[in-house]
């Protein structure tokens, strides 16, 4: 009898066992990476690696659960793209650099107390023509806008704040070509016949 009991007992602790782990069933690291590549779409410029599912937790029910993730995209443009984008980012640089300079004689003239004006400065005329120019080859040749415009019609159902991210160098310089970010941050996904998706 105490035999039978206890054989009873174990197989009751097995189906238990074996309910909660269907109940537990969550999106695999494989279901998330895929529900992200489906939202990021097939784009030329972007590619997404070291793709990782951190945790998860289930949300309002069983079929919906919420993943931590995180990964790394990168935004490049082709080979003559980024030639010309970094033309451009030269060109930025030195006009920078020249108006930095601008503001060093403005700064020494105000030091002097003499009342004089920088604008009279040899040094200032020429860097003040200098970074003229500069603007206005900005202004005409290949640049960010006009990359802007080839991947929207490359990629148009790229999300738009993603690549406004890459887009925007962190260092605050225009961008040059090739810019990686690292996102992280929880995704809802849902469970369907076809298995788990992104909960849009």
């Amino acid at each position: 009898m105490k035999i039978r009991i206890n054989a009873r007992i174990v197989l009751c602790a097995s189906m238990a066992f074996l309910l909660a782990a269907c109940g537990s069933s969550s999106p695999s690291e494989s279901d998330a990476k895929q529900a992200v590549q489906a939202e990021l779409g097939d784009c030329k410029y972007v590619h997404m690696s070291d793709f990782t599912r951190v945790n998860g937790q289930q949300a309002t029910d069983e079929n919906h659960y919420e993943v931590q993730v995180k990964y790394t995209v990168t935004l490049e443009a082709d080979s003559d793209q980024k030639e010309k984008l970094q033309a451009q980012l030269d060109r930025f640089t030195q006009r920078n650099d020249l108006i930095k300079q601008q503001m060093q004689i403005l700064k020494n003239y105000q030091a002097q107390g003499t009342g004089d004006s920088p604008y009279n400065d040899p040094t200032w005329k020429d860097d003040d023509q200098k970074q003229k120019a500069f603007y206005q080859e900005m202004a005409t040749s290949y640049g960010t806008a006009a990359f802007e415009r080839e991947f929207r019609q490359a990629c148009p159902s790229f999300p738009e704040k993603v690549f406004f991210q890459l887009l925007t160098k962190t260092d605050g310089a225009v961008f040059n070509g090739k810019n990686a970010l690292d996102f992280s941050y929880m995704l809802p996904m849902v469970k369907t016949d076809n298995g788990w998706q992104l909960d849009r």
